[in-house]
C-alpha cells in the first residue's frame, strides 16, 4: 500500500545573500508499508482455496502446536499473589539454611 502526500518544505534560494527570503516548493514522498500477498495471483492472500491432503495435514499440526504453545506458556505465567508466596517460600528456606550454617559455625563444627 502506498500513500502519497504533499510535504511542504522551506528551500533558501541559491545565491541570496539575505537569509531571510524563502520560497515554498513542494515535495512529493511515498510511505510504502508491506502488505501480504498471494504469490500466485499478487492479490491479498485471504482469498485463499482450502488445502488438500499432506498440505492440509501440515497445516493442522502447526495450528495444534501453536495452540499447545500458547497454553502451556499460560499455565507457566505466575500472578502477583503466587509469586509472592513462591518468593516469601524462598526467602525462609535461604533463611533457614543461613541460620543452620550459623549454628554449625558457632559450634565448631
Amino acid at each position: 500500500m502506498t500513500i502519497t502526500a504533499p510535504i511542504t518544505v522551506l528551500k533558501t534560494p541559491e545565491m541570496s545573500v539575505v537569509a531571510r527570503k524563502f520560497m515554498v516548493s513542494e515535495e512529493v514522498k511515498t510511505m510504502t508499508t508491506a502488505t501480504a500477498l498471494d504469490r500466485n495471483t499478487d492479490s491479498p492472500a485471504a482469498s485463499r482455496t482450502a488445502s488438500h491432503g499432506i498440505d492440509r495435514a501440515v497445516e493442522r499440526l502447526a495450528v495444534a502446536l501453536l495452540r499447545w504453545s500458547r497454553t502451556h506458556a499460560a499455565r507457566r505465567v505466575l500472578d502477583h499473589s503466587e509469586h509472592s508466596l513462591r518468593l516469601q517460600q524462598r526467602n525462609s528456606e535461604l533463611q533457614r539454611e543461613a541460620d543452620a550454617l550459623r549454628i554449625t559455625q558457632r559450634m565448631g563444627l
